[in-house]
């Protein structure tokens, strides 16, 4: 009979891999500024959405983006490299996977 923790341990691993997959075809980059705040990334992804200029979207992000280190501030690059992932008909459908 198979040893029970030896079979769990490779699940757990799986399991627990699972939060780094993409949801919905949206995939979050540790490495954008944008992503790792998911408070400014809902915000960001919403003013995109809805058809806001990166400049206009810096601007509306101003007073929360004051209170982040200058390391997490969020700037017109970021938005612009954040938003390259999201070709403009999908994010105004919210994002959604690309079609095969």
């Amino acid at each position: 009979m198979p040893d029970l923790q030896a079979v769990l341990a490779p699940v757990d691993e799986i399991i627990g891999s699972m939060e780094l997959a993409p949801r919905n075809g949206f995939h979050l980059e540790p490495r954008c500024r944008v992503c790792r705040n998911d408070e400014m990334r809902r915000k960001v992804n919403d003013m995109l959405a809805a058809g806001l200029s990166y400049a206009m979207v810096l601007r509306a992000l101003t007073e929360e983006n004051s209170k982040l280190d200058k390391r997490d501030r969020i700037t017109i690059d970021s938005i612009r490299n954040h938003d390259t992932a999201f070709p403009r008909a999908e994010r105004r459908q919210g994002h959604l996977p690309r079609d095969p």
